[in-house]
């Protein structure tokens, strides 16, 4: 496939103005105007919002955004306010005019870095740290103007980020990110399905080692896709310390509906054919934690 790098600018027929950057809960920036020579431009038919940006005078992030029914969006990220960090939701209009906003100060350091609209809701995933100094992961779901209707955290041993989320097969929700030991400080790619209220069913914890020194690879879940027949499709991020120490590489997994990669292939899936043992009688599965094929009768 042949990549096509974008133009760095814009052509000359089509030029956007805009008033660029406002603070945190300043009055809204100026709309954007724009003129085209040529009005059936793509960059004229397509581009609906210039860039907006809003912030603190510290460092702010946009970490996720969606559409929202009304044609505007939501934006999921965190604000950096004197002595603390807070997740931040902001809502602007289909224009990037800001609409208003949300910022969740429970704790000193807090961030969201996913969103996943559903069911007339929305879903925000990041992390929160409390005072026991343990990075938790954190779900939280607001309404379309980021009305905080509940929020829990998800039980680990484990300091854990969120960092993709994707809606389970068969409903509830599925996570991903990644988990630094307690002990060890290793990190670990993590994964993990919940129920509708954010409740977890089940957690896995990933390790990779670089083949190279066979040293901790701190892999990251990035993203998440379920396949036909219930496996899970990983994308991330590997960190290889060797030969390059600080070398990070893309990093993709299939793991069975249970985040284990024990069965090898044999028998993934939630109702997995390959185990089919012809007989009517038996109720055939598969055993995630040892990767084999039970025949109960």
């Amino acid at each position: 496939m042949k990549l096509h790098p974008a133009p760095a600018t814009l052509p000359r027929s089509c030029i956007w103005r805009h008033a660029g950057r406002v603070s945190l809960l300043a009055n809204r920036p100026a709309p954007a105007t724009a003129s085209c020579a040529n009005a059936a431009m793509p960059c004229c038919s397509s581009l609906r919002m210039a860039p907006a940006t809003f912030g603190s005078k510290d460092n702010d992030y946009g970490n996720d955004i969606i559409r929202r029914k009304d044609g505007g969006y939501m934006v999921a990220g965190q604000v950096n306010l004197p002595g603390a960090t807070h997740a931040w939701l902001v809502g602007v209009d289909a224009s990037g005019i800001l609409q208003w906003q949300q910022v969740f100060k429970d704790t000193k350091s807090q961030r969201l870095t996913r969103l996943l609209a559903h069911d007339g809701g929305v879903y925000a995933f990041g992390r929160t740290l409390p005072k026991s100094g343990k990075a938790d992961p954190w779900i939280i779901r607001v309404d379309a103007k980021g009305k905080l209707a509940w929020q829990t955290t998800v039980a680990t041993s484990a300091a854990v980020e969120i960092l993709a989320a994707s809606l389970g097969p068969h409903g509830g929700l599925l996570i991903g990110g990644y988990a630094d030991g307690p002990a060890s400080g290793v990190r670990d790619a993590f994964v993990a399905r919940l129920d509708s209220q954010a409740k977890a069913t089940w957690t896995q914890g990933l390790p990779q080692t670089n083949p190279a020194d066979n040293k901790p690879a701190k892999p990251e879940v990035r993203g998440i896709t379920v396949l036909a027949d219930g496996r899970l499709a990983l994308a991330g991020a590997v960190r290889m310390q060797a030969p390059t120490p600080v070398a990070w590489q893309l990093w993709a997994r299939l793991v069975d509906p249970w985040g284990n990669t024990a069965c090898h292939g044999a028998c993934f899936g939630e109702t997995p054919l390959s185990c089919d043992d012809g007989d009517p009688k038996t109720l055939d599965a598969c055993d995630p934690k040892a990767g084999l094929c039970v025949h109960a009768k």
